[in-house]
């Protein structure tokens, strides 16, 4: 097998996405050839902890128009300490 065949790497198509209230839809993302999404809980002030189920009902959202919220921006940094481990 050729060197260049064993290094493949796969490139995912990502939006900037910002929420329900965006402009642009899942299904208009969906129609362009996106993959996955770039996003946040928007409806969450700033530097507040989000809630588990706010964030799996927004992954479920987005899975259910056949997407990948592929990076998770904005996650406060209290959040990951206790968190990490889920």
């Amino acid at each position: 097998m050729s060197y260049r065949l064993k290094h493949i790497i796969r490139m995912e198509k990502t939006w900037r996405w910002f929420g329900k209230k965006d402009k642009i839809t899942l299904p208009m993302l969906r129609q362009i050839g996106v993959e996955g999404v770039v996003t946040a809980l928007h409806d969450v002030p700033n530097g507040e902890i989000w809630a588990l189920e706010a964030i799996k009902s927004l992954k479920d959202y987005i899975e259910s128009h056949q997407l990948r919220w592929s990076v998770v921006e904005s996650l406060p940094a209290l959040f990951y300490k206790t968190y990490k481990r889920v």
